[in-house]
């Protein structure tokens, strides 16, 4: 079966490039290989070989050492959230600068030559601390089931600190901190 993807051609006939430039070790290391890109297989070497996950994954790290439906769940794409992730960043490249520029960029990011930290999503803030000063004067107005006035009492900021955290680490690929 054969999947294709709508990428930019540009972006395309640079990967087809860098594929004839660079041994496929540098694609498996980056995690964008053809078998890292097969769901099919990735389940394959989750649950029937056997292997640990930090086998199995594109992104050893600490966060991803137990093996279950949690963790499969959120590794069976990263290869696909990183290719995603390099061509969106390459098209903001693009329009800021230069298909050129943006070419090089990638070319680097893939290299190592510069690494983006996680580049799973790299439209994400990878780590980001919230001043409380902001959430004591406005409250949570931009939650959109439940907007909230500032606070008037210690245990309601309680809450909405607990809120702001939980809102805000979903849309955060690192850590979420208050100061």
């Amino acid at each position: 079966m054969y999947l294709k993807q709508s990428y930019d051609g540009d972006f395309e006939h640079l990967l087809l490039d860098l594929k004839d430039k660079y041994p496929r070790a540098i694609f498996q290391l980056e995690g964008i290989d053809e078998s890292q890109l097969d769901i099919t297989q990735y389940s394959k070497d989750y649950f029937i070989k056997g292997k640990p996950v930090a086998d199995v994954t594109i992104d050893q790290n600490a966060n991803v050492q137990i093996k279950n439906v949690a963790t499969y769940k959120a590794e069976m794409h990263k290869g696909a959230d990183k290719l995603n992730s390099l061509f969106l960043l390459w098209k903001v490249a693009k329009k800021l600068w230069s298909t050129r520029y943006a070419n090089k960029l990638i070319e680097e990011e893939i290299c190592k030559d510069i690494n983006v930290q996680d580049s799973t999503h790299t439209y994400l803030p990878y780590c980001w601390a919230f001043d409380c000063i902001d959430l004591v004067e406005q409250g949570l107005p931009f939650i959109v089931n439940k907007p909230s006035v500032p606070a008037k009492h210690a245990d309601t900021l309680f809450r909405h600190t607990e809120q702001l955290i939980m809102a805000a680490s979903s849309m955060m690929m690192g850590a979420t901190a208050i100061f």
